[in-house]
């Protein structure tokens, strides 16, 4: 799954083809930028609806087994600490990148 942002939009349009292959392979390709919407439509651009990280996060959780193992990117280990009490699944990890979110 790829999510585009502003970065991601200038690296395409400059041609970037290892880019171009990660977003061409992904199984799914979701919008998450209430920004970028903003900016596209005032740009007179017809722009896909926008998915926000938590509403998939949602969907994801519902459609998935129970048992399912579970990988978080990004975000903080008290945000996932809160995602496995409120889901009660125990198979969730979490990977922080060393940036930081």
């Amino acid at each position: 799954m790829v999510t585009p942002n502003a970065d991601h939009l200038a690296r395409l349009d400059a041609g970037d083809r290892t880019l171009w292959a990660c977003y061409a392979d992904a199984e799914a390709r979701v919008f998450d930028s209430r920004f970028l919407a903003r900016v596209g439509r005032l740009s007179k651009l017809k722009m896909p609806e926008v998915v926000t990280g938590s509403d998939l996060t949602e969907a994801l959780l519902r459609t998935l087994p129970h048992n399912a193992q579970i990988v978080v990117i990004g975000t903080t280990p008290a945000a996932v600490a809160r995602l496995r009490a409120t889901t009660g699944r125990t198979s969730i990890y979490h990977v922080c990148l060393p940036f930081g979110f």
